[in-house]
């Protein structure tokens, strides 16, 4: 596929498929993590301000694991909902992107492509500007997907944080069942 022009109609369909899905998915997710983190939260937060009680209980072998499971389930879904701002970000930018660039081509009599680069990239921090330059050089040499995959492939990510997160929060539990004294 040298010619980008070759599959345009194609291409334009799956980006907007991989946008939506994306768009779609990643609220879901978030208000998941957050209602995963809020309830593992209150029964650790629990657990921790009665441990002298639940200790008599429950091996510190197994409170020290569960904690720490916890912990990691909480990263997970933190480093989740840092995606989804930027999913949402992505998705949001795309759209306006489009409609600015059109309407500016349409009512000026040229649009100068290396000036608005130069503007759009000094608003960048570094991080981003390194992302938004990768992402404009794989456009440049005709890969028009390359913001949508990425979008796409960030919000696969968050679903697998919150897999993770799901995961560590389940063997929290399962880890306190298994310590409990006899």
């Amino acid at each position: 596929m040298t010619d980008p022009t070759q599959f345009a109609a194609e291409q334009k369909v799956a980006c907007g498929v991989l946008l939506q899905s994306a768009a779609i998915a990643t609220p879901l997710l978030s208000k998941f993590s957050a209602w995963l983190m809020a309830g593992l939260g209150a029964a650790f937060t629990l657990f921790v301000t009665n441990i002298a009680s639940v200790a008599t209980y429950v091996s510190t072998s197994s409170l020290r694991w569960a904690l720490f499971l916890f912990a990691a389930s909480l990263l997970l879904g933190l480093f989740a909902r840092y995606l989804s701002v930027m999913i949402a970000a992505g998705v949001a930018s795309n759209e306006v992107l489009g409609k600015q660039i059109a309407q500016s081509i349409g009512s000026s009599e040229h649009f100068v492509f290396p000036a608005f680069f130069k503007f759009y990239f000094s608003g960048l921090l570094l991080p981003y500007r390194c992302i938004a330059s990768r992402t404009l050089d794989a456009v440049k040499r005709g890969d028009l997907m390359v913001s949508a995959r990425f979008t796409a492939k960030t919000s696969q990510t968050q679903a697998l944080m919150v897999l993770g997160q799901i995961f560590c929060a389940t063997a929290s539990v399962i880890v306190l069942a298994c310590g409990i004294k006899v």
